[in-house]
């Protein structure tokens, strides 16, 4: 075990533990749409907007044809002027490229696509078009500017394990040599570490039952990356871009337990307030609140919700660049962490670039950017002969490393995984030895200040 691993679990014996990791929280708001399952939802980037369309319930009417939109402000019901007919069990995708949400199918063996703008709906005409289906799965993939959707089910057809994408003008269904099985009611999202379209679960009509395995779409073929997952159809699969997981939550059988992929494995969680088991709600995840939202569903005895629920940590991991850095011989060293975050149970590196190849340097560790035993920081080096150099960060611990021939060092600080060190503040800076720039020889980077999250 390395020094700083000693000091943070030291730490973590003495601090009071976090109420804890993430879970489910009931939003209130005074208006909202009705009771509906089998409605659609993406999350609109651009307008910072949880929008939905249509769904259904047991009573009259049987399907709606409304929009609603969900800010921070609230939920507003929408009014364009042209709209898809009313129906449950179509998908949604939004293009943010394009800024457009993308809608197909639903009840009734549809095979239109329509696409809403930000204030109205359009039908888009197309040829060719995908055969009609409902509860099938979409996705944006934002690297191949594609929406991508897989299987579903008609009564002509049955259920299917067809890929089409959507570029913005056109359909084209993808030839595959490798499928996941036919299934309906699974769920899609895109993973951004990966590069990937993910699907999981869905529900077998030839065991009556549902799938557990996860598959990844690349653009040319599908490829199987788990077996072992949760049972689930009708459930909600969503990239939860802060804690960078993706997350599977409800479904009809799956006991509305929440599950967690980190491109290796699924972990079942345990939050202390999960929402009513439901099946073929709407999900999507609220850049904004930095939650998952999900509306709606149906749950057990045909009974159908209209609640809001948000799923996501109150204990934000954080690292913020701070202060500046001083010239080296080299460039301006700089001090990034590479949009990581100090999560426990994680390695963070702090990384340098920008100093002289073949240099000694310490990275510093300290919990304080305000003092350093008798003196005050940022203290300014310009009297000791660095002029525009300064320490930023107290110095309780340090680590030596070289830099390479690019004049970049990195250096891991791993993130025991203890609940105690949730919301512990933490301090870095790099001292770079530069003989050729100051009589006192030594340059700095910019700081970086950290407070530890749990996921």
């Amino acid at each position: 075990m390395g020094c700083l691993a000693r000091v943070f679990v030291v730490v973590s014996l003495f601090t009071a533990p976090a109420s804890a990791q993430a879970d489910w929280t009931l939003l209130t708001t005074t208006t909202k749409p009705g009771s509906r399952f089998g409605c659609a939802a993406v999350y609109e980037t651009h307008r910072l907007r949880f929008l939905m369309f249509g769904g259904g319930t047991w009573q009259n009417p049987s399907f709606y044809g409304d929009t609603w939109g969900l800010t921070l402000a609230g939920w507003v019901q929408l009014r364009p002027t042209t709209s898809p007919s009313a129906r449950g069990g179509h998908r949604m995708a939004f293009d943010s490229l394009r800024n457009r949400t993308v809608l197909f199918g639903g009840t009734n063996g549809n095979t239109e696509t329509w696409e809403w703008d930000g204030s109205n709906w359009s039908l888009i005409p197309t040829n060719p078009t995908p055969p009609g289906r409902a509860f099938h799965s979409m996705s944006y993939d934002p690297v191949r500017k594609v929406v991508v959707m897989f299987a579903g089910t008609s009564v002509v057809l049955g259920d299917m394990n067809d890929t089409w994408e959507w570029n913005g003008t056109s359909w084209t269904r993808k030839k595959p040599t490798v499928s996941p099985p036919r299934r309906c009611y699974q769920g899609m999202t895109y993973d951004p570490v990966s590069k990937r379209v993910l699907i999981h679960g869905g529900f077998d009509p030839k065991i009556r039952r549902s799938h557990r395995d996860t598959w990844a779409w690349d653009g040319v073929n599908w490829t199987q990356i788990a077996t072992n997952g949760p049972r689930a159809f009708g459930a909600g699969l969503v990239y939860d871009d802060l804690r960078q997981r993706v997350v599977l939550h409800g479904g009809y059988g799956s006991g509305g337990t929440t599950h967690e992929w980190d491109g290796k494995a699924w972990t079942v969680r345990l939050p202390k307030n999960p929402p009513p088991l439901a099946g073929n709600a709407a999900y999507a995840y609220d850049r904004v609140r930095q939650r998952v939202v999900r509306f709606g569903g149906e749950g057990n005895n045909q009974a159908v919700f209209d609640t809001t629920w948000l799923y996501g940590t109150k204990e934000v991991a954080t690292y913020t660049a701070y202060g500046t850095a001083c010239a080296s011989s080299a460039g301006t060293p700089t001090l990034s962490v590479g949009g990581a975050r100090p999560w426990i149970g994680d390695t963070l590196f702090v990384n340098l670039s920008g100093a002289p190849a073949g240099t000694p340097v310490l990275m510093s560790f300290g919990y304080s950017n305000k003092r350093f035993g008798l003196f005050k920081l940022p203290l300014d080096l310009t009297p000791m002969g660095a002029p525009g150099c300064s320490v930023l960060a107290s110095l309780d611990w340090l680590s030596a490393a070289v830099t390479d021939t690019a004049g970049k060092a990195s250096h891991p600080i791993p993130l025991p995984l203890a609940l105690g060190l949730v919301g512990v503040a933490f301090y870095n800076q790099w001292l770079i030895s530069d003989p050729k720039k100051n009589a006192l020889q030594l340059v700095t980077s910019n700081g970086g200040a950290a407070t530890i999250g749990v996921r």
